[in-house]
């Protein structure tokens, strides 16, 4: 019990840490992108949500 607490709580609070270095998107309203895996091809779906003329 003690090995697996021992590297169970350094990687638990060590997983927030962790930053994207490379984004796929960096635009504000862009949504979240769902991947469909066909053959040996990935196809990328995104959509864009649009911000009110205030919140911009």
């Amino acid at each position: 019990m003690f090995k697996f607490s021992s590297l169970a709580l350094p990687i638990m609070f060590t997983s927030g840490l962790a930053m994207a270095q490379n984004p796929l998107f960096t635009d504000e309203f862009t949504a979240d992108p769902a991947a469909l895996v066909h053959k040996d091809t990935v196809y990328l779906y995104t959509g864009h949500d649009e911000a009110p003329n205030n919140d911009v």
